[in-house]
């Protein structure tokens, strides 16, 4: 095996722990609790009006 297989190898057994850190992550559950979209717009203005006021 030459150098350039080695390498190749090596660059495909990264790709792959990546793929499944990612697939892990994806199918982690979320911390903290759940809000709708509409909820949690309305946090993203609360926060722009204060932001703004300082």
């Amino acid at each position: 095996m030459n150098v350039h297989e080695v390498a190749a190898r090596e660059l495909q057994e990264l790709r792959d722990a990546a793929d499944a850190a990612e697939a892990q992550a994806r199918e982690a559950s979320p911390t903290g609790p759940t809000m709708t979209h509409d909820a949690f717009m309305a946090e993203l203005e609360a926060e722009d009006r204060w932001e703004s006021a300082s």
